[in-house]
C-alpha cells in the first residue's frame, strides 16, 4: 500500500509529539516541506510519491545527488524524522546562543538530545537512529 503525503505527515507528527522538543506551531513546516516545497534547499530531504513507491531525493547546489526508490513507508518516516529532529535541535541551539552571550559548557550535546528524542519515539525508529540508517538511505 502506498500512503499519501498527508498520511505520512500525520504519522511523523504523531511521533514527534511524543518528544519534548517538538512544537507544532514552529516545526510543522519542516515536516511538510519534503512533500510540498518547490524550492530545493541544500541537502534537505524531498519525497516524491509514485505508484511504485517513494522516491527519496536530495539536492546539492541545485544538482540532484540522491534519487532512490523505496517501497517502505517507514524509510520515509525515519528519514524525515531524523532530518526534522536535527533541524529542531540545531535551530534551538542557535537561538539560545543568539539570546545569550554565554554558552554553558554543561549544555548537553545535540547528539545526546537526538538520542533522547528517538528514545521518546521508540520502536524501529530509535533502533535505526542508533544504527545510523540515514547514511544507508542516503547512499545511492
Amino acid at each position: 500500500m502506498i500512503y499519501h503525503a498527508h498520511q505520512i505527515i500525520e504519522k511523523i507528527t504523531t511521533l514527534l509529539q511524543k518528544t519534548t522538543i517538538y512544537n507544532q506551531q514552529h516545526h510543522m513546516k519542516w515536516v511538510r516541506a519534503p512533500f510540498f516545497d518547490q524550492e530545493r534547499f541544500e541537502l534537505s530531504p524531498y519525497v516524491q510519491i509514485t505508484d511504485e513507491g517513494y522516491v527519496l531525493q536530495m539536492y546539492e547546489r541545485n544538482v540532484q545527488m540522491l534519487n532512490k526508490l523505496t517501497t517502505d513507508v517507514d524509510d520515509v518516516v525515519y528519514w524525515i524524522l531524523e532530518d526534522t529532529i536535527q533541524l529542531i535541535l540545531h535551530t534551538d541551539r542557535l537561538q539560545r546562543q543568539q539570546d545569550s552571550f554565554h554558552t554553558t559548557t554543561d549544555e548537553i550535546s545535540i547528539a545526546e538530545q537526538a538520542n533522547q528524542a528517538f528514545s521518546e519515539i521508540g520502536g524501529i525508529y530509535e533502533q535505526w537512529h542508533h544504527q545510523h540508517r540515514r547514511s544507508t538511505l542516503e547512499t545511492p
